[in-house]
């Protein structure tokens, strides 16, 4: 969105103009006029979207906007009525001014508001006895101080750049949506930005924000749909993926709920449909990866006969585990397993559908 502020309504000078003095006759004033009347009076054109964004603000445009400070770096579309050879793009130098043709200095722009802007630049014209009564747009075209993180389980983790404010599943929308393994919440921090606005508003003003997703996916709590603003930063924490391959009848990934969600072998099991009619069981084995294991692996044999009839207790699942079921017979499928569980790593999940839970 686009911030626009006017300077003041006048009717420019006749007396002295950009190129000299400029002698009009009573008769193309009057035409002037009565143009600029059947004009007023004319129902305006239908503006598309991206015309509409342009609209000057009026009194109920976004208070976002209205207390925007402009940034060195940002990039300013100023316009002034009738006077092309100044309406054009601006960008705030390191010293937070704006150099405009015909105006004998830079102007200071850094730390106002658009509507302060368009009054310094006015203010200017008329100084330099260029304009006497100029009619002064700004709007912000970009801003690399204006943007809201995203990282963490979407695909696209990344800045974005926002001059207001924007949904929160807008922003996962542009991230391309949330990753395979996304948990099911995601963690808002709030900018400086946010809790101003927020607190002028009455409105919660807690720093960090945990949203359940799940809801909010389904609709059934569209106030986790939260505003973010400039300075907002938004963690989709991942939640981790455990493997269920072999002889079952729904081999692929799985993510867990939360990071800190507890699924037992058992459980792993019947999220994969259980075993087929020619699954080993006695020969299961548990494929477990980390650092502090001997070889970065550690295998786990387990008789799934002996955990279904409690003769064994049945053991928990971590993130990235991977639980093979053998066909019977199948010895150097076993073998085969574990090292393309162990070598593969990450590339595991290429061969397998990774199911959101």
């Amino acid at each position: 969105m686009q911030g626009i502020v006017s300077g003041k309504k006048a009717v420019r000078s006749f007396g002295r103009g950009v190129g000299g003095v400029l002698l009009l006759s009573v008769g193309i004033l009057g035409a002037t006029i009565l143009a600029a009347t059947a004009q007023t009076s004319a129902p305006g054109p239908q503006l598309t979207p991206g015309e509409a964004s342009k609209v000057p603000a009026s009194s109920d445009h976004p208070a976002g906007m209205d207390q925007y400070q402009v940034s060195r770096g940002d990039t300013l579309e100023v316009s002034v009525f009738d006077v092309p050879e100044l309406s054009r793009e601006y960008t705030v130098s390191l010293g937070g001014s704006i150099s405009m043709p015909l105006l004998p200095a830079a102007v200071p722009v850094e730390g106002m508001t658009l509507r302060e802007v368009g009054e310094a630049i006015a203010q200017r014209l008329r100084q330099s006895g260029i304009i006497s009564a100029p009619d002064v747009s700004v709007y912000v075209k970009q801003s690399p101080s204006r943007i809201v993180t995203i990282d963490g389980a979407v695909h696209t983790p990344m800045t974005y750049p926002v001059l207001d404010h924007i949904g929160l599943m807008a922003l996962i929308s542009q991230a391309g949506g949330l990753a395979d393994d996304a948990a099911k919440s995601a963690v808002v921090t709030r900018g400086p930005i946010a809790l101003k606005t927020l607190a002028l508003s009455g409105e919660d003003v807690s720093p960090t924000v945990t949203v359940d997703l799940s809801k909010l996916e389904s609709g059934t709590d569209q106030d986790g749909n939260v505003n973010l603003y400039p300075g907002d930063r938004v963690t989709v924490q991942h939640s981790g993926v455990f493997y269920v391959i072999g002889e079952v009848n729904r081999p692929g990934g799985y993510t867990l709920k939360t990071a800190q969600e507890e699924i037992t072998v058992l459980q792993a099991l019947a999220i994969a449909g259980d075993v087929t009619s020619v699954a080993k069981k006695q020969k299961a084995v548990l494929i477990r990866r980390g650092p502090g294991v001997a070889n970065g692996r550690e295998e786990i044999a387990l008789n799934l006969q002996d955990i279904l009839k409690g003769r064994a207790r049945d053991r928990r699942m971590e993130a990235d585990d991977i639980l093979y079921v053998p066909a019977s017979g199948g010895k150097k499928a076993l073998r085969d397993a574990a090292t393309f569980g162990m070598t593969a790593g990450p590339t595991v999940t290429a061969g397998l559908i990774v199911y959101r839970r």
